[in-house]
C-alpha cells in the first residue's frame, strides 16, 4: 500500500514575470556615468526623468501583484528608478538592494537575460549536497526573457549580472508600506 505523502514547499521565494508595454514607460535619462565595480554606464546616483504616464504604468502592475499577494498594505511608491547600458564585457557582482521591500528589471534592449539570481540558502544547500548542485536544490536561476519583460522581486534577493550581453535594462525599487496591526502566531 502506498503511503498518503503530501509536499509542502517551505520558505518559497516569489518573483513575478511580467510582459510589459515598452511604449508606456519613458525614462529620460540625462547622464549615464559609469557605476558599480564594473563600471556599467548607469543613470542610478540621479539623472533621471521618471514621467507621470510612466510611474502611473509600473505602479499599476505593482498594485495588482500586491494585490494579489495577500498581505494588506496601506501605501507604496517607486522609490528609485534607473537605466544601465551594457556592452558585452559589462558586468555586475552579487548585489541587494536594501531599504526597499521590491525590486524590479525592464529588459529594454537586452535579448537574453544575463541576470543571475541566487538562492539565499546557497551557503547550506553546498554544505550539505556539495557542489555541483542537485537539479531538487538549485542555487541559482536565471529567467528566460525578452525585450518588454519586467522581473518584480523581493529585495533581498540576491542577484548579480554576467557578462556577455549588449543593451538597456530599467531597473528600480518599491518601498511598501504594510499595515502594522498584523496578527502573529508566535
Amino acid at each position: 500500500m502506498t503511503p498518503n505523502i503530501m509536499k509542502t514547499d517551505l520558505f518559497s521565494i516569489p518573483m513575478y514575470q511580467i510582459e510589459v508595454d515598452l511604449d508606456q514607460i519613458v525614462v529620460h535619462t540625462d547622464e549615464m556615468v559609469p557605476t558599480f565595480e564594473s563600471g556599467v554606464p548607469t543613470s542610478m546616483n540621479g539623472g533621471t526623468d521618471l514621467p507621470a504616464k510612466t510611474t502611473n504604468y509600473i505602479s499599476s502592475i505593482i498594485k495588482d501583484i500586491l494585490n494579489s499577494i495577500g498581505d494588506e498594505w496601506k501605501t507604496f511608491y517607486i522609490q528609485g528608478l534607473w537605466r544601465n547600458n551594457y556592452d558585452v564585457h559589462d558586468y555586475q557582482l552579487y548585489h541587494i538592494h536594501p531599504r526597499s521591500q521590491w525590486s524590479f528589471i525592464i529588459y529594454e534592449s537586452v535579448e537574453e537575460s544575463k541576470t543571475m539570481f541566487i538562492n539565499p540558502s546557497l551557503h547550506d544547500v553546498q554544505n550539505h549536497f556539495g557542489f555541483p548542485p542537485l537539479d531538487s536544490w538549485p542555487i541559482y536561476y536565471i529567467p528566460k526573457v525578452k525585450s518588454g519583460t519586467m522581473l518584480l522581486f523581493p529585495s533581498f534577493l540576491g542577484h548579480q549580472v554576467r557578462a556577455g550581453n549588449k543593451g538597456t535594462t530599467i531597473a528600480g525599487n518599491v518601498a511598501v508600506e504594510y499595515l502594522e496591526d498584523r496578527e502573529c502566531d508566535l
